[in-house]
């Protein structure tokens, strides 16, 4: 089964989104399921890949109110808007993970994430996060891996932005940013949607 029409729930009690698809009710609860695994294995591998690869303070010194300051359509106030859309707040050493889900406008659930990963992937970000959520994303939901692979090719034609210290962007056009990404497409004359 190949899925290509899906969407997102927010479901504020166990923190996390879950995505919604075509198919049976017996389908969705299975693709509920499965994403919930992946949820339980990520709050199990997170914190033992933030203790052993990440430091122990964050670089980013930023509170919401700060962020909303920002204007309208900036990276700083786009992504308050973003927390207030999820059940979690800015979580230390993820800032920039975060950031991607706003420039690039993927969603939460862990669909979106894979599809997310791919994308960077595909940019050049090479990491273990990044291979390790797009193989167990692959193995525990395999009917989207023709859109993880169509997320994969849409970021090789992007710029490889990983690397960008996004803390001195946060007052610059998202719109902005996503065209300095995607120049690739527009100079080939190619239309990016976002």
């Amino acid at each position: 089964m190949q899925t290509q029409h899906f969407a997102t729930r927010t479901c504020q009690a166990q923190g996390m989104n879950y995505t919604i698809s075509e198919g049976t009710q017996m389908y969705q609860k299975s693709l509920e399921w499965r994403e919930f695994i992946c949820y339980r294995l990520t709050e199990t591998f997170v914190p033992l890949y933030k203790k052993m690869f990440k430091p122990s303070d964050s670089k980013w010194r930023v509170q919401l109110d700060k962020l909303r300051s920002y204007p309208t359509g900036s990276l700083g106030n786009s992504w308050a808007r973003f927390y207030e859309d999820q059940s979690f707040g800015i979580s230390p050493n993820y800032e920039a993970h975060d950031i991607c889900h706003v420039i690039l406008g993927y969603k939460t659930s862990i669909v979106e994430e894979t599809r997310m990963y791919s994308f960077l992937f595909g940019s050049g970000k090479r990491s273990i996060p990044t291979i390790l959520t797009i193989l167990i994303g692959c193995l525990i939901l395999p009917e989207f891996i023709p859109q993880f692979y169509t997320d994969f090719k849409l970021g090789q034609k992007s710029l490889n932005f990983s690397k960008w210290d996004f803390r001195y962007l946060l007052r610059e056009s998202v719109q902005d940013l996503r065209l300095m990404i995607f120049q690739k497409e527009i100079q080939e004359g190619k239309a990016v949607l976002f």
